[in-house]
């Protein structure tokens, strides 16, 4: 295992398994164990790490009574000034770094794993173990992109750069699952080229198709249109229903459901909301695996997003992405491939023609949706993302032994 390598550009070549167990230290504020939590990727990865590591779950979010005081207290004050804030402030990132630090020193960690994208959990963690932080975005990205990080304060600004500057300087290594976010992150924040890789997220289902499944499915008459999303006007839903009346117009007989949500619209008995689905529960997953099963097109138009997993979950099933070309969609869509991005001022005429254009010829459809299942299976993988992620561990390895017989 000593000859792993990292290629900057993220496309680590596998390597052979761990010879050992490492105790990897996964710090994260809600439950990795629960699918619903950071959309189903934290138990992804802190159940793909099990497969391979003795992996713990550090849940630095319980802090005393007395510093939750303080930070509710903060909070209120905030209110009432009207200062916006989001979780990256200084007094919270203090209380979950000194939290993480004070449940580390207990344990004999190889390594600790930040699996959200929570930089406050190492902003002001004291710890000689390498870290590894893994983000779909930065701080500055989300600034004036994201609704909840719009408008902030000076204030809020400059705790949350330092905050998630402090956490990259921190880091031994960084995954970021796009090339927006690795960008960002040597741009805005200094981090060392070497030490960033770019690995696709897999698809956050417990059941999917095998290849023999979505390739042996017969085509249909009738295109289905899925929207998925929770954020009905940030997803770009208004679009999604200007594009299916404008299909309708043109003579294609078509469908729409949208699930995680239940946008106000007149009733159509073509048109099914489903506003929440929990793939926690066996029954509900049953029922979007068969939803996705039946889908011709994922439709999320969005307007703001870092690298959605459903895109992930859709190539698994052989469902061409429809979308936009915003934040690191594009290094999960790949052009004609598993689908298609449209820049964000593109509108329902614009999205109903490539539509149309790919529907009508079946041969392109064909090709695009097995195409889709093989982007799936050489890339948007949890398989993929652990096998590099292995790289990463070994190599970080390697060097904390070389620091070592070096003294």
């Amino acid at each position: 295992m000593e000859n792993a390598t990292i290629k900057v550009t993220g496309e680590l070549v596998a390597q052979p398994l761990p010879d050992k167990r490492y105790r990897i230290a996964f710090l994260s504020q809600e439950d990795p164990t629960d699918q619903r939590t950071w959309s189903g990727i934290t138990y992804h990865l802190y159940k793909q790490m099990g497969r391979f590591y003795d992996v713990h779950w550090v849940h630095a979010n319980d802090v005393a009574l007395t510093r939750r005081r303080i930070l509710s207290l903060w909070n209120r004050m905030a209110d009432l000034l009207r200062w916006k804030f989001t979780t990256h402030y200084f007094l919270n990132a203090f209380f979950l770094s000194q939290r993480a630090e004070q449940k580390i020193k207990k344990e004999n960690f190889d390594l600790v794993v930040v699996g959200a994208g929570e930089s406050e959990l190492i902003a002001y963690l004291k710890t000689q173990i390498p870290i590894v932080y893994i983000a779909d975005t930065t701080f500055r990205n989300m600034v004036n992109y994201y609704p909840w990080h719009t408008g902030l304060c000076k204030l809020a600004l400059r705790q949350g750069n330092r905050i998630e500057k402090n956490a990259i300087q921190k880091a031994a290594h960084l995954i970021y699952s796009s090339q927006w976010a690795s960008n960002s992150a040597i741009r805005d924040y200094g981090a060392k080229a070497d030490r960033v890789s770019i690995l696709s997220f897999g698809a956050n289902m417990s059941r999917l198709p095998a290849k023999e499944e979505v390739e042996a499915r017969p085509f249909a008459n009738r295109c289905h249109l899925l929207f998925l999303g929770v954020h009905w006007e940030r997803k770009g839903g208004p679009i999604v229903y200007q594009t299916f009346l404008e299909l309708r117009e043109k003579g294609i007989d078509c469908r729409l459901t949208i699930i995680g949500c239940a946008p106000f619209l007149p009733k159509d008995e073509d048109i099914t909301v489903i506003p929440f689905l929990n793939k926690n529960d066996k029954q509900q997953s049953e029922r979007l695996f068969q939803i996705l099963m039946e889908t011709s097109f994922l439709f999320v138009p969005t307007r703001a997003d870092c690298t959605p997993v459903v895109f992930s979950e859709a190539a698994a099933f052989g469902v061409p992405v429809i979308t936009t070309q915003t934040g690191g969609v594009g290094s999960v869509i790949r052009e004609g491939k598993n689908g298609y991005c449209l820049p964000l001022e593109a509108t329902a005429v614009d999205y109903s023609a490539l539509i149309e254009k790919v529907w009508c010829d079946k041969d392109r459809y064909n090709q695009l949706r097995l195409s889709s299942r093989t982007e799936y299976d050489q890339r948007l993988n949890w398989h993929t993302w652990i096998m590099k992620f292995n790289v990463i561990v070994e190599s970080l390895a390697l060097v904390t032994k070389t620091k070592s017989l070096s003294k």
